[in-house]
């Protein structure tokens, strides 16, 4: 897949930064321009999804994670950064990275079922994990096992020929901004 033209239209993305107690102690221009809020106002204007992340700090490695706010879809990833100390190394803040992704209902389902031979199961999944939904998420949404919707993940990655979750909406959204068929 090249990802030439992914790159080319990306802008930058914001970066939030949370100490060990789960306040924010930096973020850059880009993550007050993405969350709408000056950076007085910042912290009340963070979104749950992002403050979820603030108490997890050493505990999740590294997540992604997507969610809609002022009708744009943010993708987020979580990254424990370490310090070193004399008692041993931990975590000691957890920095959070917030990218646009595309505007709200800005898939076409139905080119991305019949290009990539999906069933309607595997699009209603697709569908759900555009709106960020974890396996949990989507297995109840569905009305399915968490282990039914594991399975049509990985067939959905299989098809799209990725191997994460994240590629998976890569390839969605990169295939809706191409030109039609």
């Amino acid at each position: 897949m090249d990802l030439d033209p992914i790159i080319q239209r990306k802008r930058p993305p914001g970066i939030l930064v949370f100490d060990a107690k789960g306040e924010l102690v930096f973020l850059n221009r880009e993550a007050g321009e993405i969350l709408k809020a000056p950076p007085e106002e910042i912290k009340a204007a963070l979104p749950r999804e992002i403050l979820s992340f603030s108490g997890k700090r050493g505990k999740t490695g590294s997540v992604a994670s997507s969610f809609v706010l002022h009708g744009e879809l943010l993708m987020t990833r979580t990254v424990d950064l370490h310090r070193a100390s004399l008692k041993g190394s931990g975590s000691s803040h957890l920095m959070v990275i917030v990218e646009r992704q595309r505007k709200r209902g800005g898939v076409d389902m139905t080119r991305i079922q019949d290009s990539f031979r999906l069933t309607d199961r595997e699009t209603q999944v697709v569908g759900e994990l555009i709106k960020g939904g974890s396996n949990h998420d989507i297995a109840s949404a569905l009305s399915l096992s968490e282990h039914t919707v594991k399975n049509h993940v990985k067939k959905i990655m299989g098809k799209l020929g990725v191997k994460s979750r994240s590629m998976v909406l890569c390839k969605v959204f990169e295939f809706s901004n191409s030109p039609g068929v």
